[in-house]
């Protein structure tokens, strides 16, 4: 006997079952309904018929016999007043009697609508006939006029002929039936519904719970029960699942218990390998390696397989096996993350790796990330290189020589010794660019700067400020005779020719000499010094050197000139707050503007600041017009932000000597608490002088500026002396790029790649950059190459007054779109 059993679709045979029944038997019931009322009409209408037609032969004939001929037709009318009658009339013959509108409309329906052997038959009568179609759905009726029927045949015999159209009555009795039949059809529906619902409730319902359940098993959901009550079939069916189910489960976590700790070793791996790139080491506590796994096989010099079972002494050369052994000794101490950098040669190419050693918890193993930073490393040191070396000789730029200086006035204070600044300038050296052009003069420019570096000791300092301008630091020395030697060694250095393309220069140099601590006792005064004794010597015919001496007057009379009258400029109100606007390099959008002094003094006249500036930096009274400027550049933005735009911010620079006054942030403090403008709108520019002291204060005093959320922007980069390590030490927001590499940026590809490296070494730093000085198309759309994010210069607009960057804030800049 087979065990087979067959299974159907319960849900869909129940419902399509229950439907076609349902239809089968309402279609039944109104057939049967039709056919039986139909039947019933039909002879009640016909036995009518026959006992209406039987009188009304007998009543015409009478009339007949008496001649009546007007109450015959008013007989005929008084029947035709039932609307059901289509034709009734008196026929002899074939010839109509009584020819009244009423008989001919009739005898003429009668030839129409009766077939011809109807029509013959019909004629011949001599009984009462009533016969019905039920295509034309109508009687038709005749009967001899007679006293009785049937009758002889007789030429003179007259007969009534009519046709009674019961079409009406078939339409109302379908109306009926179709009346019928809906509210069998309601009730039918209604039945249907309470049989699915019963069967969804009771068995549709129970079953796909089983169902969802056996789906749960299969899918390891073993928590997963049927909650199915009843004493039924399914009710029991459903506690045998509910058995097997906590069956499995039980059976379940007791695999899960015997492998778990497999997994929780496995996923610590594999964690790491995902979270890490490159080659991956496990190892144990004495550096034998248990596992190796890499996806780069070329940072390799042996296959993955070959590691195993070796400790890293064994497969490293010795230098990188010591740092090893340390890492790994260092890693189990401190549990921690242990980085180191040791250098391998594969395939004949120097590389740098850097290894990560990690702990993992609960074992005696440590897991190893080692990856390639070759590339990384010498990315580093290019970015470096072009930060402290001038990119065209490849001498220390400004920034390493004011650094190497500071260090070189701190050893000299230190050691009781004289040091020494030696200004350079090449003489007429426009002269030689402009007719030999450009390349014959760097090539000038590099050898210059050579021949200085050969000629002096290795702790020497030569470097290129910016053009033809050199500067030499010495230090060491005792007496001034000794410094003036070295300055006619310089000057003398130059009266060999220097040979470009097989061609002979002949170059003259101007020196000026400033030494501390007899002219100056910081960098920045000395070098100026150094400047000015240069210009001297150049004002002395050139060819020869000066040593800075405070008798050079004019520019001493000068300054103190400016710094009287610099004193009451605040109080007469001589001083003005200019905007120049600053835009946004993608779009020449203006978002903002940086506030820049001006002094129309009374007896002086327009003083430039960057004449009157460092007046007031020596004198302390930039303190107080450095505190009027933040006061009416930040009340400004403010009234702007009230009817100009209120996204719109203000740049102000602050001074070194302002970043000495101890009350510098309480008073920031209070301008930005009297005057409600969000911090996050101004930003504070200072200059790298700012950073060299490097004073715990300077930085307190930054971290401070920042958490309150003003924005921070180094100025002048490039032209100071400042590390790049303060880049990292202070929280700064942007970096204005002076405007020197600016215009340089399009006549040489070095200071391109400064710009360049300046913009991309920001971008890392999460910093902004603002191009100072942009002045033509040219180099704005080399700046949207570079990704430079915002600028300023004459391009746009010179400064302007409050009311003059009022009225240019509306005028519309067409912007300057990427070249191609």
């Amino acid at each position: 006997m087979s065990n087979r059993v067959i299974s159907i679709n319960l849900k869909q045979t129940l419902t399509w079952g229950t439907v076609l029944c349902g239809l089968v038997i309402s279609s039944f019931i109104i057939s049967i309904s039709y056919v039986n009322q139909r039947d019933m009409l039909l002879e009640s209408y016909e036995a009518r018929l026959r006992q209406n037609f039987t009188h009304l032969g007998r009543h015409l004939f009478t009339e007949f016999v008496e001649g009546n001929d007007n109450q015959i037709s008013l007989t005929l009318e008084d029947y035709y007043s039932d609307g059901k009658y289509k034709a009734l009339f008196l026929i002899q013959g074939e010839t109509l009697l009584n020819e009244s509108q009423h008989s001919a409309v009739g005898l003429q329906v009668f030839n129409q609508v009766i077939s011809q052997a109807q029509v013959t038959a019909t004629l011949r009568t001599l009984d009462l006939t009533v016969a019905f179609d039920p295509n034309q759905q109508h009687f038709l009726a005749a009967i001899p006029i007679s006293p009785k029927v049937p009758v002889a045949e007789s030429a003179d015999l007259v007969r009534l002929i009519a046709i009674y159209d019961v079409s009406t009555v078939f339409l109302s009795l379908k109306q009926q039936l179709i009346t019928k039949a809906s509210i069998l059809a309601v009730f039918l529906i209604l039945i249907i519904i309470a049989l699915l619902s019963f069967t969804h409730y009771f068995i549709h319902k129970p079953i796909k719970r089983l169902i969802q359940v056996g789906n749960a098993l299969s899918t390891k959901s073993l928590s997963s029960r049927a909650d199915i009550v009843g004493h039924g079939e399914l009710g029991v069916l459903a506690k045998q699942f509910n058995v097997m189910a906590q069956t499995l489960e039980k059976n379940w976590q007791q695999q899960l218990q015997s492998t778990q700790e497999l997994q929780r070793r496995h996923a610590l791996i594999n964690s790491v390998f995902e979270a890490l790139p490159d080659i991956f080491f496990i190892i144990n506590t004495d550096g034998t390696i248990l596992e190796c796994h890499t996806g780069k096989s070329d940072d390799l010099y042996m296959s993955p397989e070959q590691f195993i079972n070796k400790k890293m002494s064994e497969v490293l050369p010795s230098h990188a096996a010591k740092h090893f052994s340390q890492a790994i000794k260092s890693a189990n101490q401190r549990h921690q993350l242990t980085q180191i950098e040791y250098p391998l040669t594969i395939a004949d190419q120097a590389k740098l790796f850097e290894a990560r050693l990690s702990p993992i918890p609960g074992t005696d193993q440590l897991v190893i990330a080692v990856r390639d930073i070759t590339e990384k490393k010498r990315q580093e040191e290019v970015i470096l290189h072009h930060a402290f070396y001038d990119s065209l000789t490849d001498l220390p730029n400004r920034f390493l020589a004011m650094e190497r200086l500071a260090q070189q006035l701190f050893d000299a204070e230190r050691n009781d010794e004289l040091a020494v600044v030696f200004f350079i300038d090449l003489d007429d050296f426009k002269r030689i660019n402009d007719s030999l052009g450009h390349e014959t003069g760097d090539q000038i420019l590099i050898a210059s700067g050579e021949r200085l570096k050969q000629s002096l000791r290795e702790q020497d300092t030569v470097s290129r400020l910016s053009g033809d301008e050199f500067i030499v630091l010495m230090g060491g020395f005792k007496h001034t005779a000794d410094i003036t030697s070295v300055a006619d060694m310089l000057i003398k250095l130059f009266h060999h020719p220097i040979i470009v393309d097989d061609k002979d220069f002949n170059i003259s140099v101007s020196i000026g000499v400033a030494i501390y601590p007899l002219d100056a006792n910081s960098p920045q005064e000395l070098l100026s010094c150094a400047d000015t004794a240069m210009y001297n010597a150049k004002s002395n015919g050139r060819n020869n050197y000066c040593l800075f001496n405070q008798k050079m007057s004019q520019q001493l009379s000068r300054r103190i000139e400016i710094e009287e009258a610099l004193r009451v400029a605040l109080n007469e109100h001589e001083l003005e707050v200019f905007y120049q606007p600053q835009f946004y390099i993608e779009n020449s959008d203006v978002f903002g503007a940086e506030a820049l002094l001006r002094w129309h003094s009374k007896t002086l006249g327009n003083v430039s600041p960057a004449e009157f500036i460092p007046v007031a930096e020596q004198s302390g009274l930039i303190i107080d017009i450095g505190l009027f400027v933040l006061s009416t550049a930040i009340n400004q933005a403010h009234q702007w932000q009230q009817h100009l735009d209120s996204d719109i911010r203000i740049a102000i620079n602050l001074s070194p000597r302002q970043f000495k006054d101890p009350n510098l942030l309480k008073q920031i403090e209070l301008l930005v608490k009297d005057i409600p403008i969000a911090n996050r709108f101004i930003e504070l520019e200072i200059t790298e002088g700012v950073l060299i002291s490097g004073q715990a204060q300077v930085k307190q005093t930054l971290t401070q500026l920042h958490q309150l959320g003003f924005k921070l922007s180094l100025d002048d980069f490039g032209t100071g002396y400042s590390s790049l390590n303060y880049l990292r030490h202070y929280p700064f927001d942007l970096l204005k790029i002076d405007r020197s590499f600016i215009s340089d940026m399009l006549t040489t590809h070095e200071s391109k790649a400064l710009v360049k490296t300046i913009i991309a070494m920001a971008h890392n730093l999460s910093m902004k950059v603002v191009a100072e000085g942009v002045e033509t198309l040219e180099q704005l759309r080399l700046l949207q190459q570079l990704e430079c994010d915002f600028g300023q210069g004459y391009l746009i607009s010179k400064p302007l007054s409050a009311a003059q960057f009022e009225s240019f804030y509306h005028t519309k800049i067409e912007p300057v779109k990427r070249s191609s």
